[in-house]
């Protein structure tokens, strides 16, 4: 799945209710026993905590009805392959757990599709939601204390954007690299947003290593470290690795500056990472003052 159900479940759960046609109260029990939250509470104990609420006029059984005698029957007709007497060798159970996994396998993920991300931010949140914590990303700093005065991160003497304005975190002026750990040679793209929300991609470019590159550690910046500039917040690293040559033709050369990353180039991103096998890291740390 490409996006995260949990993310989108509440707006997705809505427009659900609008195509299945449910209206009141069987519009309320369909979304709420629905909603991963509810999981916990059994059905007396959820129809307990929606009488409590001031717009919902719910009797005790009131949940179950609207299940057994509308949601089920109406689901039916749009799909959900249920087992009963009728259908022994049905594919879901008859239960609300069962109609959540039929959503979650059969029509989320058509549904999902035609949700496109539009800004940047969108664009890089829905990376970041598909890539997994590692181990592999590690941040070093040296034992140098040395500040410069530029804004975000900069390499000394070869390459700094202007303008600029639960983790690691180094405060203003500390010495670091970014390590990676390779399990096969392949090809990395390394991209970070910046507390000041500038998004750069730093691999390939001329401060990493040879790309592809090989199995082992890569160290970023090549051959020199990155200094903590301000503003303080969150710096955010995303790693892309693939075994396949990506088909990104705005991709930085080897002796090009890093490339500040625009909607099109993260759409084409995301794209390529729905597209191809590819393991997607990241890493964030927190400067601070």
């Amino acid at each position: 799945m490409n996006k995260s159900y949990q993310q989108w479940e509440s707006q997705f759960l809505d427009d659900m209710v609008i195509k299945f046609g449910f209206s009141g109260n069987t519009a309320i029990a369909f979304k709420h026993r629905l909603l991963s939250k509810n999981n916990p509470k059994n059905d007396k104990d959820l129809s307990l905590t929606l009488k409590k609420e001031k717009d919902f006029v719910f009797s005790d059984n009131t949940l179950r009805d609207c299940w057994h005698k509308t949601i089920y029957d109406k689901l039916k007709e749009y799909g959900f392959d249920y087992k009963d007497e009728n259908n022994p060798d049905g594919k879901y159970d008859k239960t609300w757990e069962g109609v959540r996994k039929w959503l979650r396998e059969e029509i989320f993920p058509e549904y999902i599709k035609n949700i496109k991300p539009e800004t940047t931010i969108e664009l890089w949140q829905e990376l970041w939601t598909i890539a997994k914590e590692t181990t592999n990303i590690l941040i070093q700093q040296s034992s140098s204390e040395i500040q410069l005065p530029h804004l975000g991160i900069a390499v000394k003497g070869q390459w700094n954007p202007h303008p600029q304005t639960d983790c690691p975190s180094f405060p203003i002026g500390s010495e670091i690299n970014y390590q990676f750990i390779l399990n096969n040679p392949g090809y990395l793209i390394v991209t970070e947003k910046f507390a000041s929300g500038e998004i750069y991609c730093f691999s390939p470019s001329k401060l990493s290593p040879d790309f592809p590159a090989s199995w082992g550690r890569l160290v970023l910046p090549k051959g020199d470290v990155f200094t903590v500039q301000p503003p303080i917040g969150y710096e955010e690293i995303l790693a892309i690795f693939s075994q396949d040559n990506p088909q990104l033709d705005w991709l930085p050369q080897p002796q090009d500056n890093p490339l500040e990353l625009q909607t099109k180039h993260l759409a084409d991103l995301l794209n390529h990472v729905n597209q191809n096998q590819c393991e997607v890291m990241r890493h964030k740390y927190l400067i601070t003052a």
